[in-house]
């Protein structure tokens, strides 16, 4: 049988200065992705499949490597474009999730869109099991899950199973 995977990246070190998709792993997340490499489920995957910025990529190289695939790069996979929030980002998140829209944040109708054709295509593409990494709004969205759900999605898990 096979199954799509959703898999949120592991922690990442945020910085003000530097731009969201290029921040990196935290020391905590990438032993959480080492570790989530190590399931069962990745030796019958046809696809990997992750967003290209740092934090999705690094979670899923060790996912790739343990099912001897390449990993596959897919823009649409990549998290709700949005600026630095100074301040409370989880509010701000969450007020974004609830439909408002907040400038300077990417349309959520749009992420949901990309998310959704991203998903389906590559879900015909494998022609078998399927991992996707990619980010807690776009999940989210992609989901349909409410603000504190969102907030209550872990970093470097299988957020859902399909």
């Amino acid at each position: 049988m096979s199954r799509v995977y959703l898999i949120r990246h592991a922690h990442t070190d945020p910085h003000a200065n530097v731009p969201s998709p290029d921040w990196g792993l935290s020391d905590h997340g990438r032993a959480v992705a080492r570790t989530l490499a190590l399931r069962d489920e990745w030796l019958d995957l046809a696809l990997v499949a992750a967003s290209p910025e740092a934090k999705a990529r690094a979670t899923a190289e060790p996912i790739a490597e343990a099912a001897a695939l390449d990993l596959r790069l897919d823009q649409d996979l990549r998290e709700a474009g949005r600026p630095w929030v100074d301040g409370d980002y989880a509010d701000v998140a969450k007020r974004y999730l609830a439909g408002e829209d907040i400038p300077g944040w990417e349309p959520a109708d749009d992420v949901r869109e990309r998310m959704d054709r991203a998903v389906h295509t590559l879900a015909l593409e494998a022609g078998g099991s399927l991992a996707v990494v990619s980010h807690g709004l776009a999940l989210s969205l992609h989901l349909g899950l409410t603000p504190d759900e969102w907030e209550a999605m872990p970093f470097g898990e299988v957020v859902r199973v399909l």
